[in-house]
């Protein structure tokens, strides 16, 4: 174990000394393209009438917003089981913007939509935190067919914290997506990390499948076949357990317009 660990601390070294723009974006708070987490309780016996107003009244709101310029672009993810894997994020939504100069605007909509939600989806739907994220990487998130593409959401804590985190995210996880996307294992992706500390996440991966069959067949791709003869990405490959932590996942289907889910 202490092996390992030495290991990590060299590699993350290494990483440090190679990519010094890294090291001092971390100090400088969010910048470039960044994300809003809103995340919501529903309770089972209000699931369904949620899901058919968010359908309806929240999307048409969300879009509507999008046209106005309020966010770049939006998610929104209903899961396909209740509370998966004991996870209490019963919808999702991820607002992109440009700069973090550009959240001002969603500030204003919080003021009388509180999550964004109308008071008729509010005695549904209960908005319970909200994050901020820069944009790692993002491909493909808001195109598909919405209603045959399946999502998962997976949330990592860091074991060490950021210092140790950060590297191993840009290093391990995000040279992974784009090798993903081209050999069609993902239809898409999105990673983000977290803006603080002191929340439940540190870093998340939205997964987006083709359909039902390509998510069922995701660990057979060889994209990471190439990745492996890296030795620093096979080293991080050998102690991403002593990094970072997994956190319960679920599968989501994304609510959209019917011009966009035909």
């Amino acid at each position: 174990m202490k092996i390992h660990r030495f290991c990590a601390v060299f590699i993350f070294s290494l990483i440090a000394w190679a990519c010094p723009t890294l090291s001092a974006a971390q100090g400088k708070g969010a910048k470039g393209p960044v994300a809003i987490f809103l995340t919501y309780e529903i309770k089972p016996e209000n699931r369904a009438l949620a899901r058919a107003a968010l359908l309806s009244e929240g999307v048409t709101q969300f879009e509507a917003w999008k046209s106005a310029g309020v966010f770049k672009n939006y998610l929104l993810l209903f899961p396909n089981y209740v509370h998966m894997n004991t996870t209490r994020w019963d919808f999702l939504v991820i607002l992109d913007f440009e700069t973090y100069g550009d959240t001002d605007n969603w500030k204003k909509i919080e003021r009388t939509s509180p999550g964004g939600l109308s008071p008729k989806l509010l005695e549904l739907v209960v908005p319970t935190s909200t994050n901020l994220a820069q944009i790692l990487g993002q491909a493909k998130l808001h195109e598909g067919v919405s209603e045959r593409h399946v999502y998962s959401v997976s949330p990592y804590r860091f074991k060490a914290g950021a210092t140790a985190g950060v590297p191993y995210v840009t290093a391990y996880v995000q040279p992974q997506l784009e090798p993903f996307v081209q050999e069609g294992v993902l239809a898409g992706y999105g990673l983000y990390l977290n803006s603080h500390d002191l929340t439940d996440w540190n870093y998340l991966l939205i997964s987006e499948y083709a359909d039902t069959v390509a998510f069922g067949t995701r660990n057979k791709g060889a994209a990471r076949g190439p990745l492996l003869d890296d030795p620093a990405w096979k080293g991080l490959h050998e102690i991403k357990s002593e990094i970072r932590e997994e956190m319960p996942m679920f599968f989501a289907e994304r609510l959209a317009p019917l011009s966009i889910s035909k």
